[in-house]
């Protein structure tokens, strides 16, 4: 995560920056928690699916792609349980 996607989350969940450091409230961690939870298993998610593929053997393939879309699916999941 970049240091403008951490600001951007951060302002999000609505710490305050001031000086040299932020603060907030723990429901505002807990929230900065959860958003930063979110965009790693998106990011993680958007790996898998990438890892799908297309050669002569597409039987093969098939299986593969499906177990990568599971894999998608289950990350992106994790967050709603």
């Amino acid at each position: 995560m970049t240091r403008d996607e951490f600001e951007a989350l951060a302002k999000k969940a609505g710490l305050a920056k001031h000086g040299l450091g932020w603060t907030a409230w723990e429901s505002q961690l807990e929230r900065f928690a959860e958003l930063v939870a979110d965009q790693e298993r998106e990011a993680c998610a958007l790996i898998c699916d990438q890892r799908k593929i297309l050669t002569p053997e597409w039987q093969m393939d098939q299986h593969y792609n499906q177990a990568t879309s599971h894999c998608a699916k289950a990350i992106r999941l994790r967050g709603r349980t």
